[in-house]
């Protein structure tokens, strides 16, 4: 900005007496104790969101200062002290990090040739928008949200005497706590216009350090146990190629891990980038994320279904449990688009309510289904198998019963984290929920490989060589003919 000499600071909004505190004491610790700090304008005229700026005040300490005990001017009393003394040939920058009133209240009192002389640059974080290269009010930015009678008379007058400016919140770049809160609140909005079919009334949720460091963590561990999915996932491919060759591009379970994977990766990235405020909210934006989203339902739930068709040889009950699955759920993913996309837009407030319920009543009927369709993979196991004999796949039921009540949790962690005060953050454990359960169900296609293989194997050779259990041997012929009525995609599993 070509500043060379500190002038002043003032501290604005609710408590504005403790920020100027704040101010001194930094002033003092810094040796720049004789920079004049002022009180700005309190900021509670038709403020909603100044308690998101006051945690980092809690801090009692900077209050007892003896530095502290002197009064303070007001705002515009500084400015107008400051820039009474300034000359032609070395006019002030400014640098506005909060609303626009302070300048407002000195804009009111100054012609504008003197305004014109004494000022050289405003710089603003947000606040307005560049247009034509002369500054306008942008209505989204948290500044002008304090005071829009204020900021409309500033950028006027700005734009009126052609003051230099720029609209600092464009590049700013977070590099701290305090500034990545920022970011993620209203980076996007700063100078930025409203996405695709985003209604006036819109109005931005707060996003804390809490709700990052929460969101964070969840990303976190979807990019650990997403890298050992991965690494599974290229295993079973590659041990599919070498049987069936670039017949690996018809396999549908192949597709479908790799497309869980790629659903749940972008939803990743998408949702925690939004968080940080890189992505705006728009029609396209809830479009994307619904979409992803149902892909990654339908491809987990239909690996389920594949993986029951492993041991099952009546094909029409398969093909009947696979597409119900795919209609029941097709017909809940139209519902989201038609209720939670809007909700989301806030179109309305009835959208709004109606979303609140149905959200958590579509996540618990996937956990039903879930639960189903494991429970049909439980009844095959034990009562179709064990049952006739095939006594080395109880390790595969006690395996599934200790792995069924662990997905179905991945469950239960998303709607839990719906409760949160942000309702978008919960959407950050969508991915690392539908890894896991990617993970668990590419750990049961390799367990029951191995079964499978040694059943066959175990078979072969106790009915050639000898009559002792002649129940696992007969069992093992049930298992053999499932083998031969699988297709390729049900083989995938047995890699």
């Amino acid at each position: 900005m070509g500043v060379h000499n500190y002038m002043g600071s003032i501290a604005n909004h609710h408590p504005s007496d403790k920020r100027a505190n704040f101010l001194r004491t930094q002033h003092y610790l810094l040796g720049t104790h004789e920079v004049p700090v002022a009180t700005g304008t309190d900021g509670t005229g038709g403020c909603e969101h100044r308690a998101l700026y006051y945690h980092e005040l809690q801090n009692q300490t900077f209050d007892e200062q003896e530095w502290n005990e002197n009064e303070y001017i007001d705002g515009h009393g500084l400015l107008h002290h400051i820039l009474n003394n300034t000359t032609t040939s070395n006019k002030v920058t400014i640098l506005n990090t909060s609303s626009f009133q302070d300048l407002s209240e000195y804009f009111k009192t100054q012609d504008d040739q003197t305004l014109q002389e004494r000022i050289g640059k405003v710089v603003s974080q947000g606040g307005y928008k560049i247009e034509d290269g002369l500054p306008q009010p942008d209505w989204t930015a948290m500044n002008n949200k304090f005071n829009r009678e204020a900021a409309t008379y500033v950028t006027t007058r700005l734009s009126k005497l052609n003051i230099p400016s720029d609209a600092w919140g464009d590049t700013r770049t977070p590099d701290c706590p305090p500034a990545v809160e920022a970011a993620a609140q209203h980076t996007y909005v700063m100078g930025g216009e409203r996405g695709t079919l985003v209604p006036k009334h819109y109005k931005l949720e707060p996003v804390t350090t809490k709700h990052m460091v929460i969101a964070s963590m969840a990303l976190g561990f979807t990019m650990g146990i997403g890298w050992l999915t991965a690494w599974t996932a290229i295993k079973q491919t590659t041990s599919s190629y070498r049987r069936i060759r670039w017949g690996i591009l018809r396999n549908k379970y192949v597709i479908m891990i790799w497309g869980e994977l790629a659903a749940s990766a972008g939803f990743a990235i998408l949702s925690i980038l939004y968080l940080f405020g890189v992505i705006r909210p728009s029609l396209e934006f809830y479009f994307f994320i619904v979409t992803l989203w149902a892909f990654q339902v339908q491809f987990l739930l239909q690996i389920i279904v594949n993986r029951c068709a492993i041991l099952i040889t009546d094909r029409m009950f398969i093909l009947r449990v696979k597409w119900g699955t795919a209609l029941l759920i097709t017909l809940i993913n139209i519902s989201v688009y038609c209720i939670w996309i809007p909700a989301r837009l806030q179109i309305s407030e009835r959208y709004i309510h109606l979303n609140e319920i149905w959200d958590r009543c579509e996540k618990v009927i996937y956990l039903l289904v879930d639960a189903a369709l494991n429970f049909l993979f439980m009844r095959i196991v034990r009562h179709d198998l064990v049952k006739l004999g095939l006594r080395k796949y109880n390790q595969l039921v006690r395996f599934n019963m200790f792995i069924i009540g662990f997905s179905l949790a991945m469950d239960v962690l998303i709607i839990t984290m719906m409760s949160l005060d942000n309702t978008f953050v919960y959407l950050q454990f969508h991915p690392l929920a539908y890894i896991v359960k990617l993970k668990i169900e590419m750990s049961m296609a390799n367990l029951i490989a191995k079964i499978a293989k040694a059943q066959e194997r175990g078979a072969e050779f106790e009915y050639s060589g000898s009559s002792h259990n002649y129940a696992d041997t007969m069992a093992d012929s049930v298992a053999l003919e499932n083998r031969k009525h699988r297709n390729p995609d049900e083989e995938a599993h047995i890699a």
